[in-house]
């Protein structure tokens, strides 16, 4: 692994594009911390993959958790976004803009 190079830039007209190498070999790991991580992590997987034998919507619950990140993220970011704002439809979304927009005008007209 330590001799790994994840591409090379190749010269096409007057752009350059990365091509990357390819990654069907063998790879051999000699850091035991990294096994140690790689082998913690398989066993999570595994775990999630048993829970997700008992979940009856499997798609609902895995959607719900990309909603919970992302709203976790956009306050990383210095938006506000709640999980009720994030599950509004984008109608919805534009309307409640307008309505903050009007108000805004309002407080600041006075």
């Amino acid at each position: 692994m330590k001799d790994f190079t994840s591409g090379q830039y190749i010269k096409q007209g007057s752009y350059r594009s990365f091509q990357p190498e390819k990654i069907d070999r063998k790879w051999v790991v000699e850091n035991m911390e990294l096994l140690t991580l790689l082998s913690q992590a398989d066993r999570e997987i595994g775990r999630l993959d048993m829970f997700s034998e008992y979940v009856p919507n499997i798609n609902l619950f895995v959607g719900r958790h990309v909603l919970k990140e992302a709203t976790k993220s956009s306050k990383i970011e210095g938006t506000r976004t709640n999980m009720e704002e994030a599950l509004l439809d984008k109608e919805d979304n534009r309307r409640r803009s307008e309505m903050i927009g009007k108000r805004s005008k309002t407080i600041f007209r006075h």
